[in-house]
């Protein structure tokens, strides 16, 4: 899989987005797009699953920066779920742990 897909549920706690396959800067407009439209709904909590994002490039982690700052403006806590592989690892090197609660 090549480029990043996405789709997205509207639960009682939350909107849960889940992305599959490369997560990159090419998928920036479109990602936040998306969320500017998600924000615009009325909901406290925003998770963002990542399970199945088998990379990820340091524009797409720009792009998860803007997205908690969006998200924090706006008074939504954001959760980013379930990194694995390159993903996880990306976010350690990062220290993502410390921007952004992962779980």
């Amino acid at each position: 899989m090549n480029d990043m897909e996405y789709t997205y549920k509207e639960e009682e706690q939350g909107i849960k987005l889940k992305l599959t396959g490369k997560f990159t800067f090419t998928d920036n407009k479109a990602f936040l797009s998306f969320i500017e439209d998600t924000i615009a709904k009325n909901f406290n909590t925003l998770f963002i699953d990542l399970a199945g994002v088998d990379f990820i490039d340091s524009a797409a982690l720009g792009i998860l920066l803007l997205t908690r700052d969006k998200c924090a403006n706006t008074n939504i806590k954001l959760i980013l779920c379930s990194p694995e592989g390159q993903v996880k690892q990306m976010f350690k090197i990062s220290k993502f742990d410390r921007l952004f609660d992962i779980r």
